[in-house]
């Protein structure tokens, strides 16, 4: 997880080299415009309002998604197809270069509201994957398409299945254009 305090601008340059299509920038600009204007409300009332104007009508309406502007998330965010269809609980943290598939949701269980999930680094989350609760996700874990996660997952594993199971070791997705082992694709 990262803990340094980077300016929106960094932070939407490190999110469009993750995400290439523009309506994937679209969304992710709305986002970090989002937590700009909401960590300070009162005085940024106008912006938060032209937000919330911006989030109904393009991320809620277009998209079909609900990313509330105070979900952390560090550089590199990667919101691929646009990020239809993810609905993230408020207050939910991701480390650096995460990268979120369509159609995930990152809930409450129902019996702890306060708990949120807390994302590692280089984490691959999957289509359709569920994650309940306050769990930890470690770095470099990848969530297998349609995993239902209700506990932690260790750092640099494969999950899969309903409810969560350890796969694989290793990191199964090759962030941005390296190989799981942490080299670089050969260009050919």
């Amino acid at each position: 997880m990262t803990g340094d305090r980077r300016s929106t601008l960094e932070l939407l340059r490190a999110d469009f080299a993750a995400s290439p299509s523009w309506w994937s920038r679209i969304t992710l600009t709305i986002f970090r415009f989002g937590g700009w204007a909401h960590a300070r409300r009162r005085r940024r009332f106008p912006a938060y309002l032209l937000y919330r104007v911006l989030d109904a009508v393009w991320t809620r309406a277009v998209i079909g998604s609900v990313i509330p502007p105070d979900v952390q998330a560090g550089p590199g965010l990667g919101l691929h197809h646009g990020g239809p269809g993810i609905f993230l609980a408020t207050g939910t943290r991701f480390g650096s270069q995460v990268t979120i598939l369509h159609g995930v949701t990152f809930g409450m269980d129902g019996v702890d509201h306060a708990a949120r999930a807390v994302v590692g680094d280089r984490v691959f989350v999957s289509t359709g994957v569920v994650v309940v609760g306050g769990v930890r996700i470690g770095d470099d874990a990848t969530l297998a398409a349609g995993t239902v996660v209700t506990r932690d997952v260790r750092a640099g594993v494969t999950v899969g299945g309903i409810p969560a199971e350890e796969i694989g070791e290793g990191p199964r997705y090759a962030h941005r254009g390296g190989d799981p082992a942490g080299g670089v694709a050969a260009d050919g």
